[in-house]
């Protein structure tokens, strides 16, 4: 009679009831590995960031999201042009293309390309880099349609010269971005061919397997039956199948949607209604995974519109924990967050006259970085006013489950499954879900000067956990299971 007297009482004045939670630390149920949580970059954003890749506060912040892939790329990587010290090309235009894309090339030097995998291995990044696809096709502003085929000189030229001179610390080569997707540009036939014909360069450059790069892509933003085509088409030697999510698309919705648990639990993967995730993931499983191919995220955030005080701001949280552990749980081999720095809503780093802040998703890859291992762990509940995901931690027999509570109150947790409750917390809070400066167990997140990070450690706590209103974060339970050793 007292405990239902005591449930009354708080759904009464907390409004809500218990989250009861089950966490199984017997099996793991899929295994990560300490890159899975990455970045990406838009080529033009990092070709303008070249004079400024040696800064050491902008690589000491970069190097906290480490071990990781970056993978440079988005539109404008089929806008480069790449020079080498004995080519006698110059930029071309591009005229009449679509209105969202560039009307020239860039010039990419190797000495750029050389400061890229420098900046790469300086931070424990391993480079991804993304090849123009569309060099000698005309692509017209009406019908969205490029004509022709692709010109492969320019990037012959640029992969031999590297080959030629031995510039390693490359990880892998993707090709375009976007192209047979929402605006088909090329036809997934055209797409197939295009990525044969990369491989065979890569044959002739590279004779000997154990020295080539592997090949992944084709980073497209839809999934539907053309994926299948894709797959049996390139499944003989892609090395990882990679596609974009967005989904709260063009995000004039994501004030509501950040904050609904139906969406934070069902809208980003089973029911993604940008990319169709689902599909994408059935394509892998039935044709990729069999060949041992794998499967990765290149782009990714809540919306692919930047919104000021949304993506930049402690709202995003929600979405980017909840995204890292679905998609953990699913095979996904690599989680790109889109983007590493560029100056708009999207990215990790800003940069305002040389001086560097970092926006709230961050820190949230700060410390999953920090306290997440690779062993995912089975959290099993309905999950009625909060979200929580189960890993092994980075010790020996811990346990870190990460938590989204988008509700206006408190939520109660009540935890079973762990060995024990005594924990360290990490919990993520805001003065407005607007600000850039998240609060980090009641204090205010600020990088230091030199790029380095503020101390993050977590409070003690005991007994069940009590989530705050509006708050994101990190449970970690030192003896938490056995499978954990």
């Amino acid at each position: 009679m007292c405990t239902v007297f005591f449930w009354i009482i708080q759904f009464y004045f907390c409004g809500v009831w218990s989250e009861d939670v089950r966490i199984d630390t017997t099996t793991a149920i899929n295994q990560l590995d300490d890159r899975y949580l990455s970045s990406g970059w838009e080529m033009w954003a990092y070709l303008d960031y070249i004079p400024k890749l040696s800064n050491p506060a902008f690589r000491n912040i970069v190097k906290s999201l480490g071990p990781g892939v970056l993978r440079v790329g988005g539109i404008t990587c089929d806008f480069i042009q790449y020079v080498l010290p004995t080519s006698s090309q110059t930029t071309q235009e591009k005229r009449n293309l679509m209105q969202y894309w560039p009307d020239f090339n860039k010039d990419l030097s190797i000495s750029g390309f050389e400061a890229l995998i420098q900046f790469a291995n300086a931070t424990n990044l391993q480079l991804v880099f993304s090849l123009n696809e569309i060099q000698g096709r005309n692509c017209h502003f009406n019908g969205q349609i490029c004509e022709g085929t692709w010109n492969t000189s320019n990037v012959q030229e640029f992969l031999t010269y590297l080959r030629d001179k031995k510039i390693g610390g490359i990880y892998g080569f993707e090709l375009g971005n976007e192209m047979t997707t929402y605006a088909h540009h090329i036809t997934i036939q055209q797409n197939v061919q295009d990525y044969n014909t990369l491989n065979n360069i890569f044959t002739q450059i590279w004779p000997d397997k154990a020295n080539r790069p592997p090949i992944y892509g084709p980073s497209i933003d839809f999934c539907d039956g053309n994926v299948a085509t894709f797959l049996q088409g390139t499944k003989q030697f892609l090395t990882g199948f990679t596609y974009h999510t967005y989904p709260g698309q063009a995000g004039d919705k994501l004030t509501t949607q950040l904050l609904d648990i139906n969406w934070l639990k069902n809208n980003i993967v089973l029911q993604d209604l940008h990319a169709h995730s689902e599909i994408c993931l059935q394509s892998w499983e039935q044709i990729g995974k069999p060949v041992g191919m794998e499967i990765w995220i290149t782009e990714t955030s809540s919306a692919y519109t930047g919104i000021e005080g949304v993506l930049n701001a402690f709202y995003n949280g929600f979405w980017y924990l909840c995204s890292l552990g679905q998609y953990a749980l699913t095979g996904v081999r690599r989680h790109s967050r889109w983007i590493l720095e560029g100056g708009d809503q999207f990215t990790f780093v800003n940069v305002s006259q040389s001086t560097y802040s970092v926006l709230p998703d961050y820190w949230i890859a700060v410390l999953y970085k920090k306290l997440v291992g690779t062993k995912v762990l089975k959290a099993t509940s309905d999950f009625n006013q909060s979200l929580v995901y189960a890993y092994c931690g980075k010790n020996s027999m811990a346990v870190t489950l990460t938590v989204v509570n988008p509700a206006s109150v408190a939520v109660p947790l009540v935890l079973s499954g762990l060995s024990s409750l005594q924990r360290e917390e990490y919990m993520l809070t805001a003065q407005s879900l607007s600000t850039k400066v998240p609060m980090l167990n009641g204090k205010d997140l600020y990088i230091n000067s030199d790029g380095t990070l503020p101390p993050m450690n977590g409070v003690s706590a005991s007994g069940q956990p009590i989530l705050p209103p509006h708050s994101y974060g990190f449970l970690v339970f030192p003896n938490g299971g056995v499978v954990c050793k």
